[in-house]
């Protein structure tokens, strides 16, 4: 049996000092796959459907996707954090969420994920607020 859309993909993992033989079938119809270009204020998530790992790749670079990743949704704008804007962030593997606060281009962590990016209300000197 022959198969015209058989590919051979010799790939060398440093971590665990392995030498791995993958087959890899490419889609018959498309048989090509397009690498994402990122800016600097850009991102995106990477997922390994082999393994489930998922990583966040940040611009300013051209991402391309080994025979078993896909992109978890198209790219992301990273949040510019300042003295007027925050970002509520929620860890998806133990389910906290913290409030970042420090002035920064934000870009989450591949465990992370930007539940809301808040807007501070400032308050006149003659204005209070009542938090219940």
């Amino acid at each position: 049996m022959i198969f015209s859309n058989l590919f051979l993909l010799l790939r060398y993992d440093l971590s665990p000092q392995t030498l791995e033989l993958v087959l890899v079938f490419l889609d018959g119809v498309s048989g090509k796959r397009k690498a994402m270009d990122l800016q600097v204020f850009e991102y995106v998530k990477v997922q390994d459907k082999r393994t489930g790992k998922v990583r966040t790749e940040r611009g300013e670079k051209l991402v391309f996707l080994g025979p078993f990743e896909e992109y978890l949704g198209s790219k992301q704008t990273a949040v510019e954090v300042d003295e007027e804007t925050s970002v509520l962030v929620r860890n998806k593997r133990t389910g906290q969420q913290h409030l970042v606060t420090e002035k920064m281009l934000f870009i989450p962590t591949n465990d992370e994920e930007v539940m809301e990016v808040r807007q501070l209300t400032k308050l006149a000197d003659y204005e209070a607020c009542i938090v219940r």
